[in-house]
């Protein structure tokens, strides 16, 4: 298979592996709110918290183990052999994962009776589903590395596939529980552990399969003088992803002290769905990403340009349409997600904000990944410093006395901010001379495409009530969006023009 079409498989497997793993959680959230309650639902939301923060943690060993083994397949990387980065990379992670994991279980009762708001009659039982959820964030980061690594030997729709059908499998467990044997938040952590420890099996076992068909044998080693050159790998990306954690992560740690649990459940919901942008461009940089650094390796400049071109026309025309539509029929997308609760007008307004937030995040994705396959990191590194410098006393200290559009805000900002520095970045970095191209063919020809099907199902929607049709019509809108923004794109014109004389042929 040559390089252009594994990339495109890769992408398409990425895109169908992260839509899964998106719509699946707020499908089950629909489904957990009658099943559970508010109350109960805004614990399980803190528990979702916590997990995706200590599976966050890894200070960016997975793309230090996605790097080692594209680079070893180019045959570039000479020393040690990359399955004995990977158990290196395995040791550190679980190392940084542990102590978190022993602090939710042993600060449960903290969390549950001073720190959350929750009602005293569910404390108890709070607590009960805290000390659980430590293994299971433990056991889960078990998979981090594998899967990492199997994104190295582009095996992507590999690695979508383990995530998406672990995923499915667990919240129908989850599910078939809560409705058969007991609605509980102990019996959904209990499910949660059994689901985890199976999910690490399998993924270790077929990660193990892939890498000796790879031509990669054995289990690989831990070895100490592996560490160094580890850290050093993920040393800028992982700086960013600290800062990124803390930005990401900070406004609900301060907000989940301020609200009642119930309504900081909505807002977990609301901030994931709102993040959806992002889960639109990351398959595409993940499916980049291992061969723009074979081509870094190659010195493939001209490579280089003509992918990256492609990948950001492909990503402006899924994620500008996107936003816009969710700018537009925020509302009736909140109405339709929870019908039995009354969503807050600040909600829907905060739901509008982390939207454009996250475009803009969405959008860095491609220069931030591009940075790191080429070595050129010493900006990522400062923006990330200045970031945090700026951002987390900004929230951590501001946020109880002004309340909950100071961080959603201050988001906002750092993540245009950031879009404007990446943007030069590419000019004068990645793509010299290349910048009148990238604004044309990147964002004003996706704008421009998207406009028509949203000014008319704006129109068309407008003082419309919330009903299940008119949400459907909505969405169809930002369906005709995407069309339109991917013909207004060279890239996105040459998709469908193959696609069209595959579906001749």
């Amino acid at each position: 298979m040559t390089a252009p079409r594994r990339l495109k498989r890769n992408a398409l497997s990425n895109f169908a592996g992260l839509m899964t793993i998106s719509l699946l959680p707020l499908l089950a959230s629909i489904l957990y709110v009658p099943l559970l309650g508010a109350d109960r639902f805004g614990i399980v939301g803190a528990a979702s918290f916590l997990l995706t923060f200590g599976i966050s943690l890894d200070i960016g060993l997975g793309r230090a183990v996605t790097r080692r083994f594209a680079q070893a397949a180019t045959q570039t990387a000479p020393g040690a052999p990359p399955q004995d980065y990977l158990a290196t990379a395995h040791l550190l992670f679980l190392g940084l994962l542990l102590p978190f994991s022993a602090a939710v279980m042993l600060g449960a009762d903290f969390l549950t009776r001073r720190w959350l708001v929750i009602p005293p009659a569910l404390h108890d039982e709070a607590e009960h589903a805290l000390w659980l959820l430590g293994p299971v964030i433990f056991l889960h980061g078990f998979r981090v590395m594998d899967l990492a690594a199997l994104n190295g030997i582009e095996r992507q729709g590999l690695s979508n596939f383990l995530q998406a059908g672990s995923l499915a499998v667990r919240l129908l467990l989850s599910l078939l529980v809560l409705l058969v044997i007991d609605r509980s938040i102990l019996a959904l952590l209990l499910t949660w552990l059994g689901a985890v420890l199976a999910e690490m099996l399998v993924i270790g076992l077929v990660t193990r399969h892939c890498l000796r068909r790879q031509g990669f044998p054995g289990s690989g080693w831990p070895r100490i003088a592996l560490a160094g050159p580890l850290i050093r790998s993920a040393r800028s990306d992982g700086t960013s992803t600290l800062v990124s954690i803390a930005t990401n992560f900070a406004d609900k740690l301060v907000l989940s002290r301020l609200l009642p649990i119930d309504l900081f459940g909505l807002y977990h919901i609301v901030s994931t769905l709102a993040a959806a942008p992002t889960r639109l461009t990351a398959p595409i940089a993940f499916a980049a990403f291992p061969r723009w650094i074979a081509q870094q390796a190659d010195g493939d400049r001209d490579g280089f340009t003509s992918s990256y071109h492609a990948a950001a026309q492909i990503a402006g025309a899924l994620i500008l349409p996107t936003m816009i539509a969710g700018l537009l029929f925020a509302p009736r997308v909140l109405a339709a997600l929870f019908p039995t609760v009354t969503v807050p007008p600040d909600l829907i307004l905060a739901f509008r904000l982390l939207v454009i937030a996250g475009a803009a995040s969405a959008l860095n994705m491609l220069p931030y990944m591009a940075q790191l396959a080429l070595g050129t990191t010493r900006v990522l590194f400062w923006q990330a410093i200045l970031s945090g410098a700026v951002y987390l006393p900004l929230v951590l200290v501001a946020t109880p006395m002004v309340g909950l559009f100071l961080p959603i805000g201050a988001r906002v900002l750092l993540d245009v901010s950031s879009f404007a520095l990446f943007l030069g970045v590419a000019a004068r970095a990645l793509l010299p001379g290349e910048m009148g191209r990238l604004l044309r063919d990147a964002l004003a020809a996706p704008l421009l495409g998207a406009a028509l099907p949203c000014l008319i199902g704006a129109y068309g929607l407008q003082g419309a009530p919330l009903t299940s049709l008119n949400f459907a019509l909505a969405i169809l809108t930002g369906g005709f969006a995407v069309v339109g923004a991917l013909f207004a794109t060279p890239a996105g014109r040459r998709q469908m023009r193959r696609l069209l004389k595959w579906r001749r042929g």
